[in-house]
Protein backbone atom coordinates (compact mmCIF):
# COMPACT_ATOMS: atom_id res chain seq x y z
CA UNK A 1 0.00 0.00 0.00
CA UNK A 2 0.92 3.68 -1.22
CA UNK A 3 2.11 5.18 2.54
CA UNK A 4 -0.62 7.59 3.83
CA UNK A 5 1.10 10.37 4.81
CA UNK A 6 2.64 11.14 1.28
CA UNK A 7 0.47 11.82 -1.90
CA UNK A 8 0.94 8.86 -4.20
CA UNK A 9 3.63 9.17 -7.29
CA UNK A 10 1.63 10.54 -10.50
CA UNK A 11 2.20 8.20 -13.56
CA UNK A 12 1.22 8.45 -17.30
CA UNK A 13 0.51 5.49 -19.17
CA UNK A 14 1.14 4.47 -22.57
CA UNK A 15 -0.61 1.60 -25.29
CA UNK A 16 -3.26 1.26 -22.74
CA UNK A 17 -7.09 1.73 -23.06
CA UNK A 18 -8.14 5.04 -25.55
CA UNK A 19 -8.53 7.82 -23.28
CA UNK A 20 -6.60 7.14 -20.60
CA UNK A 21 -3.44 7.33 -22.15
CA UNK A 22 -0.68 10.44 -21.55
CA UNK A 23 -3.36 11.07 -18.56
CA UNK A 24 -1.48 12.51 -15.15
CA UNK A 25 -2.50 9.41 -13.00
CA UNK A 26 -2.23 8.63 -9.07
CA UNK A 27 -3.10 5.24 -8.25
CA UNK A 28 -4.27 4.00 -5.25
CA UNK A 29 -1.33 1.79 -4.74
CA UNK A 30 2.20 1.82 -5.73
CA UNK A 31 2.83 0.00 -9.16
CA UNK A 32 5.52 -2.20 -9.47
CA UNK A 33 8.83 -0.73 -10.41
CA UNK A 34 9.17 -3.54 -12.63
CA UNK A 35 5.94 -2.10 -14.51
CA UNK A 36 7.11 1.84 -14.50
CA UNK A 37 9.95 3.18 -16.15
CA UNK A 38 12.42 4.67 -14.13
CA UNK A 39 13.31 7.72 -16.03
CA UNK A 40 9.96 8.92 -17.36
CA UNK A 41 7.66 6.91 -14.77
CA UNK A 42 5.20 6.20 -17.66
CA UNK A 43 3.56 2.70 -17.45
CA UNK A 44 3.56 0.94 -20.92
CA UNK A 45 2.66 -2.25 -21.95
CA UNK A 46 6.36 -3.52 -21.98
CA UNK A 47 9.57 -1.98 -20.02
CA UNK A 48 12.97 -3.23 -19.87
CA UNK A 49 14.88 -4.59 -17.01
CA UNK A 50 19.06 -3.59 -17.35
CA UNK A 51 21.29 -5.59 -15.94
CA UNK A 52 22.14 -2.72 -13.11
CA UNK A 53 18.49 -3.11 -12.41
CA UNK A 54 16.65 -0.27 -13.22
CA UNK A 55 13.84 -0.36 -15.52
CA UNK A 56 13.00 1.16 -18.74
CA UNK A 57 10.07 2.03 -21.19
CA UNK A 58 10.97 0.70 -24.98
CA UNK A 59 11.14 4.28 -25.85
CA UNK A 60 13.77 5.29 -22.93
CA UNK A 61 15.64 2.20 -23.31
CA UNK A 62 16.09 2.48 -27.69
CA UNK A 63 17.47 6.47 -26.36
CA UNK A 64 19.95 4.93 -24.07
CA UNK A 65 21.18 2.30 -27.17
CA UNK A 66 24.40 4.01 -28.38
CA UNK A 67 23.72 3.73 -31.92
CA UNK A 68 20.98 2.70 -33.88
CA UNK A 69 20.96 -0.84 -33.79
CA UNK A 70 23.41 -1.12 -31.86
CA UNK A 71 24.43 -3.81 -29.00
CA UNK A 72 25.09 -1.66 -26.26
CA UNK A 73 24.24 1.13 -24.17
CA UNK A 74 24.58 3.45 -20.99
CA UNK A 75 21.67 3.48 -18.02
CA UNK A 76 21.13 7.05 -17.90
CA UNK A 77 19.96 6.94 -14.23
CA UNK A 78 23.18 5.55 -13.40
CA UNK A 79 25.57 5.22 -16.20
CA UNK A 80 25.99 1.67 -16.03
CA UNK A 81 27.37 0.06 -19.42
CA UNK A 82 24.96 -2.66 -20.71
CA UNK A 83 25.04 -5.60 -23.65
CA UNK A 84 21.32 -5.19 -24.88
CA UNK A 85 21.57 -9.24 -24.75
CA UNK A 86 21.97 -8.79 -21.26
CA UNK A 87 18.46 -6.86 -20.78
CA UNK A 88 14.95 -8.92 -19.85
CA UNK A 89 11.24 -7.75 -20.90
CA UNK A 90 8.22 -7.62 -19.20
CA UNK A 91 4.57 -7.73 -20.32
CA UNK A 92 2.71 -5.85 -18.40
CA UNK A 93 -0.66 -8.01 -18.67
CA UNK A 94 -4.33 -6.88 -19.61
CA UNK A 95 -5.49 -8.49 -16.65
CA UNK A 96 -3.19 -6.79 -14.02
CA UNK A 97 -3.32 -3.48 -16.12
CA UNK A 98 -7.08 -3.40 -15.58
CA UNK A 99 -6.90 -3.98 -11.87
CA UNK A 100 -4.46 -0.61 -11.14
CA UNK A 101 -6.92 1.19 -9.11
CA UNK A 102 -6.42 5.40 -9.36
CA UNK A 103 -8.68 8.42 -8.09
CA UNK A 104 -10.22 10.43 -10.24
CA UNK A 105 -8.87 12.45 -12.45
CA UNK A 106 -10.03 15.65 -10.87
CA UNK A 107 -9.09 14.75 -7.45
CA UNK A 108 -7.23 17.79 -7.00
CA UNK A 109 -10.70 19.54 -7.23
CA UNK A 110 -12.57 17.53 -4.44
CA UNK A 111 -13.66 14.15 -6.43
CA UNK A 112 -13.12 10.94 -4.20
CA UNK A 113 -13.88 8.49 -6.76
CA UNK A 114 -11.39 5.43 -7.10
CA UNK A 115 -11.76 2.75 -9.61
CA UNK A 116 -9.60 1.07 -12.36
CA UNK A 117 -8.69 3.66 -15.42
CA UNK A 118 -11.99 2.15 -17.60
CA UNK A 119 -14.05 3.45 -14.51
CA UNK A 120 -12.70 6.72 -14.05
CA UNK A 121 -12.83 7.38 -17.72
CA UNK A 122 -16.36 6.55 -17.73
CA UNK A 123 -16.86 8.57 -14.32
CA UNK A 124 -15.12 11.95 -15.56
CA UNK A 125 -17.17 11.60 -19.23
CA UNK A 126 -20.46 10.89 -17.86
CA UNK A 127 -21.04 11.51 -14.43
CA UNK A 128 -17.92 13.57 -12.39
CA UNK A 129 -19.29 17.19 -10.61
CA UNK A 130 -16.08 17.96 -10.21
CA UNK A 131 -14.70 19.36 -13.78
CA UNK A 132 -12.87 22.33 -13.59
CA UNK A 133 -12.98 25.64 -16.17
CA UNK A 134 -11.25 28.68 -16.32
CA UNK A 135 -13.29 31.83 -15.47
CA UNK A 136 -13.43 33.94 -18.67
CA UNK A 137 -12.94 37.14 -16.45
CA UNK A 138 -10.56 36.79 -13.33
CA UNK A 139 -8.76 33.22 -15.27
CA UNK A 140 -8.85 31.63 -11.98
CA UNK A 141 -9.85 28.07 -12.13
CA UNK A 142 -13.53 27.61 -11.32
CA UNK A 143 -15.66 24.01 -10.73
CA UNK A 144 -17.92 23.81 -13.75
CA UNK A 145 -21.10 23.60 -11.84
CA UNK A 146 -19.71 26.69 -9.62
CA UNK A 147 -19.25 29.27 -12.75
CA UNK A 148 -22.39 30.62 -12.90
CA UNK A 149 -22.50 31.97 -9.26
CA UNK A 150 -18.61 32.63 -9.49
CA UNK A 151 -19.30 34.85 -12.65
CA UNK A 152 -22.12 36.59 -11.26
CA UNK A 153 -20.80 37.64 -8.02
CA UNK A 154 -18.17 39.33 -9.74
CA UNK A 155 -15.19 37.36 -9.03
CA UNK A 156 -11.81 38.27 -8.49
CA UNK A 157 -12.06 40.39 -12.00
CA UNK A 158 -14.74 42.09 -10.88
CA UNK A 159 -13.74 45.71 -10.36
CA UNK A 160 -13.68 47.56 -13.83
CA UNK A 161 -9.70 48.18 -14.19
CA UNK A 162 -9.39 44.65 -13.90
CA UNK A 163 -12.15 43.78 -16.26
CA UNK A 164 -10.47 46.12 -18.38
CA UNK A 165 -7.26 44.58 -18.28
CA UNK A 166 -8.60 41.38 -18.88
CA UNK A 167 -10.67 42.20 -21.71
CA UNK A 168 -7.54 43.72 -23.50
CA UNK A 169 -5.38 40.41 -22.39
CA UNK A 170 -8.37 38.97 -24.29
CA UNK A 171 -8.75 41.10 -27.31
CA UNK A 172 -4.26 40.80 -27.53
CA UNK A 173 -4.80 37.25 -27.26
CA UNK A 174 -7.57 37.05 -30.07
CA UNK A 175 -10.27 35.42 -27.84
CA UNK A 176 -14.05 36.62 -28.10
CA UNK A 177 -15.65 38.69 -25.48
CA UNK A 178 -19.38 38.35 -24.85
CA UNK A 179 -19.39 42.53 -25.43
CA UNK A 180 -18.27 42.52 -28.42
CA UNK A 181 -19.23 39.62 -30.27
CA UNK A 182 -21.07 41.87 -32.77
CA UNK A 183 -24.31 39.60 -33.07
CA UNK A 184 -27.95 40.69 -32.64
CA UNK A 185 -31.15 39.12 -32.22
CA UNK A 186 -31.85 39.66 -35.84
CA UNK A 187 -28.42 37.66 -36.63
CA UNK A 188 -29.29 34.50 -34.50
CA UNK A 189 -32.46 34.49 -36.02
CA UNK A 190 -31.30 34.07 -39.44
CA UNK A 191 -28.46 31.85 -38.28
CA UNK A 192 -31.24 29.84 -37.07
CA UNK A 193 -33.35 29.96 -39.85
CA UNK A 194 -30.42 28.72 -42.00
CA UNK A 195 -29.84 25.94 -39.94
CA UNK A 196 -33.11 24.69 -40.94
CA UNK A 197 -32.97 24.71 -44.33
CA UNK A 198 -29.47 22.84 -44.22
CA UNK A 199 -31.39 20.45 -41.75
CA UNK A 200 -34.11 19.52 -44.37
CA UNK A 201 -31.68 19.17 -46.82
Amino acid sequence: MADADRDPPVHRVRHHAGGVNWRPTRFVDDVPYYHTCGLCKVIPKRTVLLPCSHVLCQSCHKGSVEEEGGDSGVCPLDQEPFQVSECARIKLSVTKANSLKAYCWNQEHGCEYVGTLQDILAHCEEECAFHAVSCPRCRENVLHADLPAHYTAGCGGGDSESSTETQESSEQNGECNSRDEGFSLEDVKAFLAELEVLDTD
